[in-house]
């Protein structure tokens, strides 16, 4: 009782340094630093993320912030699609259940993806030939770029972007389909696939990303899926605290009631 005392003491001190909140909220601690946090950063300056900051957001982490793209990263991705496609890479040798290298590709980038995230079955429907179709598209274009005219090659993908905004297509949605095609090829090359594979497939990636995140982003960001990590630790967290905060009330409502029905006091019922 004694450290469950010091305990709640602590936090009612903690939200008194930031800003006296009030003692009898239904909110949790962490919900309610968070909101004088967020209040004092915009009194000391707080500003909105721009759109340069809203692109390097979306990247996945292990994606160059500048991807300095070559013939040699296209060339290495064509040969290693190649291997997978004709089912000669290293990966598949383990065995694809009598399917052809081509369709146990399809198959094991589209289990991963539906692990990640609902959302993408909800998008891609039900129809497996035209997940299909969709995957080769994208894998044959990136296998493909032409280097030869940035320009017109950069204007292409911002189109593109611009495209798939209006599909309703969510910024987050980019990184997650991205990272798990590089998984799903680097398994299926296997031994066939090292550092030099790995690092053509994600910088063509990153690339074609930062260049269509440009449009795609544009008027299409939601400020609770861009703090999405945060938003929803931050509820897990602070549910997590509510839930402990209730038990120990009624640990103690239970414990005062059977203290005052027995005469002895409620410390000597604790100690």
């Amino acid at each position: 009782m004694g450290s469950a005392q010091s305990g709640e003491g602590s936090s009612r001190n903690l939200l008194d340094a930031f800003g006296g909140v009030r003692q009898n909220s239904k909110n949790s601690v962490i919900d309610l630093l968070t909101v004088e946090i967020e209040q004092r950063a915009k009194t000391d300056g707080y500003r909105k993320h721009t759109h340069a900051e809203a692109i390097q957001h979306y990247l996945p982490p292990t994606f160059p912030l500048h991807a300095m793209i070559s013939p040699r990263d296209i060339e290495l991705i064509s040969k290693s699609w190649s291997l997978v496609k004709e089912g000669k890479a290293d990966g598949l040798s383990y065995g694809t259940g009598g399917r052809s290298g081509m369709v146990f590709f399809f198959d094991e980038f589209y289990g991963r993806l539906f692990q990640r995230s609902r959302a993408f079955r909800d998008y891609f429907g039900g129809d497996i030939k035209q997940r299909g179709k969709i995957l080769l598209q994208i894998v044959q274009f990136i296998s493909s770029l032409n280097l030869a005219d940035r320009m017109k090659l950069d204007a292409g993908i911002n189109r593109l972007g611009k495209s798939h905004a209006k599909k309703n297509i969510r910024p987050w949605m980019y990184s997650v389909f991205a990272e798990v095609l590089i998984e799903t090829a680097m398994y299926c090359l296997g031994d066939d696939g090292d550092y030099q594979e790995s690092k053509a497939w994600t910088t063509a990636l990153a690339y074609v990303m930062q260049r269509m995140l440009v449009e795609a982003l544009r008027h299409n960001v939601l400020e609770m899926e861009f703090n999405n990590n945060c938003y929803r630790r931050g509820q897990e967290r602070g549910k997590s605290a509510s839930v402990t905060l209730e038990r120990r009330r009624a640990e103690r409502s239970r414990a005062t009631s059977a203290a005052g029905w027995s005469g002895a006091s409620v410390g000597e019922r604790w100690r």
